[in-house]
């Protein structure tokens, strides 16, 4: 809970300043009050919400390739916890995104993705 209070409020803190990305983990959006910044940054126009959503082969082979230090919270696979939790969370996701961009590829063509949305 202490970590979730503290994504929370480090994303209102990004929200205050303005003209900034804030690149949040996965759990952002299944928190009550940090869906609340993301839906007031929508509301008063002070920010978008981008899903960059990830197939799961995709995933897969991203986490395979470099792991990080993700502790498991359920004792399975980390690799195979983080597509169940990710697939577990999409509906949030979705209820949380302005917009959804498909984030396979390359982060230059994700990035480009992203750029013809907001021109949008």
């Amino acid at each position: 809970p202490a970590w979730r209070q503290a994504e929370a409020a480090a994303l209102e803190s990004a929200r205050a300043v303005g003209n900034v990305v804030s690149a949040t983990g996965g759990g952002v959006a299944c928190i009550d009050p940090a869906m609340h910044v993301l839906q007031a940054a929508r509301v008063g126009q002070r920010g978008l919400t981008v899903w960059l959503r990830c197939s799961p082969s995709i995933l897969r082979a991203r986490l395979a390739a470099d792991p990080g230090d993700r502790p498991s919270l359920t004792g399975q696979d980390p690799v195979d916890e983080a597509i169940e939790v990710a697939a577990s969370r999409a509906e949030r996701y979705a209820e949380a995104a302005d917009f959804e961009v498909d984030a396979d590829g390359a982060p230059a063509a994700v990035a480009a993705l992203i750029a013809g949305q907001l021109k949008a």
